[in-house]
């Protein structure tokens, strides 16, 4: 047996001769600072850190810090606030728990003094994890200035632990729960709750339409679960059941009713996730909102992103991609999606369903496009390339297919020339960028079946800019050959590495991009 694993077996045979009690933790904690704790309750502030998780190493979990903040924030105990920050600790295990526990209480006293909270208290779960199922779950509560006013600890020999039988992090927190509850709210010892299943990569999520600048879209819901799906979560679905709340409603309103909202009509899934990107195409975005809640309608985590955090700040989304972009960064550590993760993360359910609603072609014709591909490489520097007038959103542009032609004349050889008639394909304005790409790939190609070019391949390019500013969001280009069928269709926007390198500001950057593309199709 391991030394760890003993320890842990002995930690729980010595369960009975623990000395903290429920409402204080022994000589660690001053009565009177636990009584003055108690009676501000209802008139306090409090900062709720993620659980720290132990088992072979400690991890932590947001989600706990969510549950409790919003726990402590209904019954109207506190005014609470889920940090982001992990508190160390380095204490190791011991066979005495009541040992482990004031380690615990003495870093989180620590931690607060060293990096001061803007509340009244700090509040901080903590879970002791065992091969199987949890061995321990704790909570410490300090005041600002360090000093630990309350806590407890649950294990084995507590009926508040045996009720719930806790195997996964998520059962810990509902231990808490169910104790803070029967501590704080009058008739909480009666309201047990049932546990909310694990937050992780398997977690089942049904993403609702997501409010882009006061309108619901499903367009965008499933933006948000391909990429999760590509995180690694394979239990992703999206509903066309919109929630869609008044824009100026505070985070917390909001989050409760999206749980009423769930109440009503539960999803078939573990949890409900709705989000809300407020903005103008003007400004872009100037603030994100979430709210993930379970299937019982409890709300688990909630999430708010100004140009103020640091993660918009990174991200800076301005367009709704970049939304999706933000939101996601902000799920990936409530899911535990590492990178690892996402390596290991295949073509799922939601691809399929976006694929289908792109219409991207099947992998037999990708295939073929890959023979022709080969074919157009094996020819350059000798073959003949007719490119098109370039499409600008309403209006097409020679000017520019004459910049484009010369810069891929300069590079590649062959006879690169301008077509002199110009031609304009009305494509329906879309949220789903891939969509766009091949509507314009299908449209092109069938006027080259229509109107055979004087050429052995023919190239169509769109630039998509913002009139106002000039901004180029995406660039895209076909090629075809003379038998009308694809052989390069290209998706570029600020996603995409390439795009990033040349970060083009003008038509000529955006002719350049096309040129960088070719190559890497080409070389």
């Amino acid at each position: 047996m391991k030394t760890r694993s003993k320890a842990l077996w002995v930690l729980v045979a010595l369960g009975a001769t623990v000395t903290l009690s429920l409402g204080g933790c022994g000589s660690i904690i001053d009565p009177a600072d636990e009584q003055q704790f108690k009676q501000d309750l209802g008139s306090t502030s409090m900062t709720v850190f993620p659980a720290a998780v132990r088992r072979e190493t400690i991890t932590y979990d947001a989600a706990a810090a969510h549950q409790l903040a919003d726990f402590f924030e209904a019954r109207k105990l506190a005014d609470a606030t889920a940090s982001e920050a992990e508190v160390p600790l380095t204490g190791s295990w011991h066979a005495n728990q009541a040992t482990m526990w004031k380690e615990s209480a003495q870093a989180l006293a620590a931690y607060v003094k060293e990096h001061p909270i803007k509340t009244r208290y700090a509040l901080l779960p903590e879970y002791l994890g065992g091969k199987e199922a949890a061995v321990g779950v704790h909570l410490y509560v300090v005041r600002e200035d360090g000093k630990v006013v309350f806590g407890f600890l649950l294990n084995s020999h507590w009926e508040a632990f045996n009720d719930v039988a806790p195997k996964t992090v998520a059962d810990c927190t509902t231990v808490l729960l169910n104790q803070l509850n029967a501590e704080f709210v009058p008739g909480g010892a009666s309201a047990k709750l049932s546990a909310t299943p694990a937050l992780g990569p398997e977690s089942s999520v049904t993403v609702v339409p997501v409010v882009l600048v006061g309108s619901p879209s499903k367009d965008v819901a499933d933006v948000v679960g391909l990429m999760l799906e590509k995180e690694g979560m394979p239990n992703i679905w999206t509903v066309d059941t919109a929630f869609n709340p008044p824009a100026d409603q505070p985070l917390d309103e909001v989050a409760t009713a999206f749980a009423q909202f769930v109440q009503k009509s539960p999803p078939q899934t573990d949890y409900a996730l709705f989000a809300e990107f407020l903005g103008t195409p003007q400004t872009g975005l100037t603030e994100s909102r979430a709210a993930l809640v379970d299937k019982a309608g409890r709300v688990v985590w909630k999430d708010r992103q100004t140009p103020q955090d640091t993660d918009f700040q990174r991200i800076k989304p301005r367009e709704p991609m970049q939304c999706c972009v933000l939101l996601c960064e902000r799920l990936k550590p409530l899911f535990h999606l590492p990178a690892a993760t996402r390596a290991g993360a295949g073509e799922g359910r939601m691809a399929r369903v976006w694929a289908e609603k792109s219409g991207t072609p099947t992998d037999a014709e990708r295939l073929a496009m890959d023979g022709r591909l080969g074919k157009f490489k094996a020819s350059i520097g000798t073959t003949r390339l007719l490119v098109y007038p370039v499409l600008l959103g309403e209006p097409v542009n020679r000017p520019d297919a004459e910049q484009l032609t010369s810069l891929i004349a300069k590079d590649f050889g062959g006879s690169v020339q301008t077509a002199e008639v110009p031609v304009h394909f009305q494509i329906a304005p879309s949220s789903n960028e891939q969509k766009r790409l091949w509507d314009l790939a299908r449209a092109f190609r069938a006027h080259v079946r229509d109107n055979p070019p004087d050429a052995d391949y023919a190239l169509y390019a769109e630039y998509t800019i913002r009139p106002s500013n000039q901004e180029v969001w995406s660039v895209h280009f076909v090629v075809c050959d003379r038998s009308a069928e694809w052989v390069v269709v290209d998706f570029q926007n600020n996603h995409q590495p390439d795009f990033q390198q040349v970060d083009p500001k003008t038509h000529e950057d955006c002719a350049r991009l096309i040129v960088r593309r070719l190559h890497s199709y080409l070389k």
